[in-house]
């Protein structure tokens, strides 16, 4: 494992060009990244480091032009106190490798509690075996526990099961979907 902080490793300097405060961001995750990883919010310039195209390896992303992007980001932004979306960068590629999203829902149950959905986790293929989804999974964890969710949930295809229990999560009820054309 690397021995990596935010100080050792370059990143983009401008705090408003982040999706969320980068003071969310676990330190022991990025300690435990492979040497020129780093663990950061998104940044408005992840579209030329290849974040769309590593979404691409989980699911359909269409063609999301840069102005598309930037307008998500912008909207991402303005809500950065119930979305998180974070990535893993390969520094010495400038190349976006891994991502996820955490986000916020503010419920009257457990006492107006917050329960902490994990989305879109993904590594990209050629970087696998690396870990990278655990890290991702637990700087997720971190953020939903800095924000005092009661809980954090997901939903996983089957296959997927085995590495989420790995990450502390239990299988628990069923997910349904009605997708929208």
């Amino acid at each position: 494992m690397g021995s990596n902080t935010a100080a050792d490793t370059p990143h983009p300097s401008n705090a408003t060009d982040f999706q969320f405060p980068d003071d969310l961001i676990s330190e022991e995750v990025q300690q435990a990244l492979p040497p020129a990883h780093l663990v950061r919010p998104l940044h408005i310039d992840d579209h030329e480091k290849g974040f769309l195209p590593l979404l691409g390896q989980l699911s359909s992303v269409g063609n999301v032009t840069k102005e598309m992007f930037r307008e998500r980001f912008h909207w991402l932004q303005q809500r950065n106190d119930t979305h998180y979306t974070l990535v893993i960068e390969d520094v010495d590629k400038g190349k976006v490798v891994g991502a996820g999203s955490l986000l916020l829902d503010h419920k009257f149950l457990h006492e107006n509690g917050i329960a902490a959905h994990i989305e879109d986790i993904v590594v990209d293929e050629e970087t696998r075996g690396k870990s990278l989804g655990k890290w991702i999974i637990k700087a997720l964890v971190h953020i939903a526990d800095e924000r005092k969710a009661y809980k954090v949930i997901l939903n996983c295809a089957q296959d997927k099961i085995g590495f989420y229990e790995k990450c502390g999560f239990k299988p628990k009820s069923t997910m349904m979907a009605s997708y929208r054309t």
